[in-house]
């Protein structure tokens, strides 16, 4: 019983402060527009990687060939 009153009134003291408010709904969606249009905007394009698979199954050739085909990733090494 004590955790859920804890958890309750920390609940209503975020909806208190203003500033507690803005980071934690606004915050995380600034965030993630910010974070986000980095890879929208094609600033990131030929980003060199290397492919090692020893696996060798339907899938881990499937994976590798999206890497080959993908404009945005240059595959440096791959056997």
């Amino acid at each position: 019983m004590i955790y859920l009153e804890s958890f309750k009134r920390e609940f209503k003291s975020i909806f208190k402060n203003k500033g507690m408010m803005i980071l934690l709904f606004i915050g995380p969606i600034f965030l993630t527009l910010y974070f986000g249009g980095v890879y929208c905007n094609d600033y990131l394009n030929d980003i060199p990687i290397a492919v090692l698979d020893e696996d060798n199954s339907s899938l881990s050739n499937l994976v590798t060939g999206y890497f080959l085909t993908s404009e945005r990733f240059d595959v440096t090494n791959y056997p």
